[in-house]
């Protein structure tokens, strides 16, 4: 036979891989292309937090460690943390990591904070890992105390607390407390300041003790901190001594003595006690503001020559005395009508009877006799 030729049939071949529906040219059914990768979620997401930075505006961190997608070598991770567990936009902020771990700085202390990780294979994003949360920790550091605490009281009982403030860099203010005793069996006042000088007025004084005063008081002061912490106590002890013994004077005028204090008073809430005395019998007693008092003679008792003193006593808010100032004696000479009356001793040489004479005296006109006038 002549040589034999052979034929070949064409047979068509399944492709490996999966790829979209559709048809050929020949109309017959197409298989899908191949599906993206997809990338596991990095797992075991574990949070710490400390303490950042202490000062006026103190700051927290967060430390993040995880384990990769299993079965995955990323290159990178995009990590997320937001106050909002729902990650919403604007509100949750990001940065990268080349490594399982990471440090998220600058963070509010005492917060709740949510954090998430994603990797990255092949600039093939993971899903999200499960969120983890954790509070952020809070300033605990306590400033230095503060120094040369100081507490006096000043003029009428306006009491002055000085000192120095620390220069911790979280310091903010200072406490200070003022307290009836170093029992602390009243307290009287809690006031913030961090000028280094306060003033806690004598009206407050008597407003916290019921208008009575208090002239003695324990003083406490200690530096707080942005976040609320406080340093260890000083302490210190005010006691207003009472007011000085006031300088006077006195003068008489006629029927009338003067007493002034010339000595400035310690201050204008200062009261004047003034005891009026004739021949060391107290007479009038006074308790004023004014700087001087009178005492017009006059009254049963005043009359003829008398020697008169005045007691001064100053009284500061508290209602303490000073010592007693006592001036020198004056004399007046009240000659009253009825005074010198009862002292008269009557002689003529007409020889009106005695009788006569005492109508005389009585102003009243006796027969035969003559009138007196007063």
């Amino acid at each position: 036979m002549p040589g034999k030729q052979r034929y070949i049939r064409s047979i068509d071949l399944p492709l490996v891989g999966s790829f979209d529906a559709g048809s050929d040219v020949n109309g017959t059914a197409a298989i899908a292309p191949p599906v993206a990768p997809t990338i596991g979620a990095p797992t075991n997401l574990a949070l710490t937090t400390a303490n950042e930075r202490n000062a006026a505006t103190p700051t927290s961190n967060i430390g993040a460690t995880w384990s990769p997608p299993p079965g995955t070598a990323p290159s990178s991770y995009v990590v997320q943390w937001s106050t909002n567990s729902a990650f919403p936009d604007p509100g949750t902020n990001g940065q990268g990591a080349t490594a399982e771990a990471t440090t998220i700085s600058g963070l509010i202390p005492a917060t709740v904070y949510y954090v998430r990780v994603a990797a990255i294979v092949a600039n093939l994003v993971s899903a999200w890992s499960t969120v983890a949360s954790i509070t952020t920790a809070a300033d605990t550091v306590a400033p230095a105390p503060v120094t040369s605490l100081a507490a006096a009281f000043v003029g009428g009982g306006d009491l002055v607390v000085t000192w120095a403030n620390p220069t911790s860099a979280n310091f903010r203010d200072v406490e200070i407390k003022i307290y009836s005793d170093g029992a602390h069996t009243l307290t009287y006042a809690t006031l913030y300041d961090a000028t280094q000088r306060l003033v806690w007025p004598v009206a407050a004084n008597l407003a916290a003790t019921s208008g009575a005063g208090d002239p003695f008081v324990q003083v406490e002061a200690r530096a707080r901190s942005w976040g609320g912490i406080f340093s260890t106590n000083s302490a210190t002890n005010a006691l207003k001594a009472a007011p000085a013994t006031p300088v006077i004077s006195v003068a008489g005028f006629s029927q009338l003595a003067v007493c002034r204090v010339t000595s400035k008073p310690e201050s204008p809430t200062s009261m004047f006690e003034y005891v009026w005395k004739r021949d060391g019998t107290t007479v009038q007693t006074a308790t004023i503001a004014d700087t001087s008092d009178t005492y017009t003679s006059g009254a049963a008792g005043d009359e003829g020559t008398h020697s008169w003193t005045c007691l001064v006593r100053e009284r500061d808010a508290f209602g303490q005395y000073s010592s007693a100032a006592t001036t020198g004696a004056v004399v007046l000479d009240t000659l009253t009508t009825a005074y010198l009356r009862a002292g008269l001793v009557f002689s003529d040489d007409v020889g009106y009877s005695l009788a006569s004479l005492r109508v005389l005296k009585d102003g009243i006109t006796g027969a035969g006799g003559l009138s007196y006038s007063s």
